[in-house]
């Protein structure tokens, strides 16, 4: 397996106020900032990124921040194009009948896997604490949420086999005879 990766990306950080200079001094430092990117893969094609953020320090001793970041990501190699193997008498616990059973497995890449796209924002505070000598509060949200994110195959249960026709097969007793658990395409997953 190969991976090429020819990638560019520009990145603008633009001060809007500042104590120092004299420019709005009333209002703190603030920043503005904005990076964007671009990624081209042999063997997947183009990823594109971008974030955008605000700094604001009203004090000398408080620190704000926000940022929203996009990016696309690619599942990885093995995850695409690793070999497909199929392993026979694998023991298997069957939820739909509540037994084991000695099943086909098929393991291996799954080339119909689609990128990712991931959506992060970030708040921040920071705050000198007055009084105790080389201390800060730091408080933080951070909030991820991502579409078509590649995970392994879940435990088979009748709710995932349902949502992944064909990857489980039975025989006309209903008995599971083959499973394949290559990788899947979730549709969103996310995390605060």
């Amino acid at each position: 397996l190969k991976r090429g990766d020819l990638s560019g990306g520009i990145n603008l950080s633009l001060p809007i106020t500042s104590r120092r200079e004299g420019v709005m001094p009333g209002l703190g430092d603030v920043t503005l900032n904005f990076s964007g990117g671009i990624n081209r893969l042999s063997d997947y094609g183009t990823l594109k990124d971008w974030s955008a953020g605000v700094t604001w320090q009203p004090t000398e001793k408080l620190g704000l921040q926000a940022s929203y970041l996009v990016n696309d990501a690619a599942p990885s190699l093995t995850d695409l194009g690793g070999p497909v193997l199929r392993t026979d008498n694998v023991a298997v616990y069957d939820f739909t009948r509540g037994e084991t059973a000695l099943v086909s497995v098929v393991s291996g890449g799954n080339p119909a896997l689609r990128k990712e796209q991931q959506r992060d924002l970030k708040l921040s505070a920071n705050w000198e604490l007055p009084g105790v000598k080389n201390s800060s509060l730091l408080v933080e949200f951070f909030r991820n949420r991502s579409n078509d994110m590649t995970a392994a195959f879940p435990v088979l249960t009748p709710a995932i086999e349902a949502a992944f026709p064909g990857r489980a097969v039975r025989d006309a007793s209903g008995r599971l005879i083959s499973l394949d658990r290559r990788p899947v395409t979730l549709a969103e997953a996310g995390a605060t």
